[in-house]
């Protein structure tokens, strides 16, 4: 996917900064067996993490954001590597505005006690916002901040700070419509978005322990 859509949540755009590219550096995992015994049973429910397709993964993630918001929800469809790397962004960038913005300082220390995220220790290596650049870094690090932390609620809070300052982005702008052209490679597929506005873009998608998720770049 390009530079349109999500790449306003990270403000990735405002430092110049980028995740990385394609399906690259995500965890794969295998297929999972058809299973299932026993005639006549009813077909499974789709699971609240990930599709069971490609196409189910792009639906997931379009029907979170109805309503044209930006929720928690639409965490469950994201590549896990790339959940956390854009929320870490999204949460790096806010401390970033509070040296210029002092109206959220209070807040920025608020969302830290709320979801006890742990600050940097004396002598412990500092994350830099250019380590975002490394997408393995940035997830790794983000995992272990957010280890004990409602990542789907976090998302939400930081949006909630992002509206207060102006700086929230309009999920109304271009709305998703549709995603064709499929091409499935191994634990990888990539395919075609199409928008309300009849713009069409590259989206990617990799699969993590049977279920497929969004690759947002």
């Amino acid at each position: 996917m390009k530079y349109r859509w999500f790449t306003l949540l990270a403000f990735l755009a405002v430092f110049g900064l980028a995740l990385g590219c394609g399906g690259g550096g995500e965890g794969e995992g295998g297929e999972e067996g058809e299973g299932g015994e026993g005639g006549g049973a009813e077909a499974p429910a789709e699971e609240a993490e990930g599709g069971a397709t490609p196409e189910k993964a792009f639906e997931g993630l379009k029907n979170a954001m109805k309503g044209g918001e930006f929720t928690g929800e639409m965490l469950n469809w994201v590549a896990p590597k790339k959940r956390y790397s854009m929320v870490l962004s999204m949460y790096l960038s806010l401390g970033m505005m509070a040296g210029f913005k002092e109206e959220i300082k209070g807040d920025l220390e608020e969302l830290g006690k709320k979801h006890k995220i742990p600050e940097s220790k004396e002598g412990e290596e500092e994350f830099k916002m250019e380590d975002l650049r490394d997408e393995d870094k940035a997830a790794e690090y983000g995992q272990k901040i957010f280890k004990d932390v409602d990542l789907s609620a976090l998302f939400e809070d930081i949006m909630k700070i992002m509206e207060k300052t102006g700086n929230k982005p309009d999920a109304k702008e271009e709305m998703p419509t549709e995603v064709k052209d499929i091409e499935i490679d191994g634990d990888k597929a990539s395919g075609t978005m199409a928008f309300e506005s009849g713009k069409t873009e590259e989206v990617n998608f990799v699969k993590v322990d049977g279920r497929w998720y969004v690759v947002l770049d």
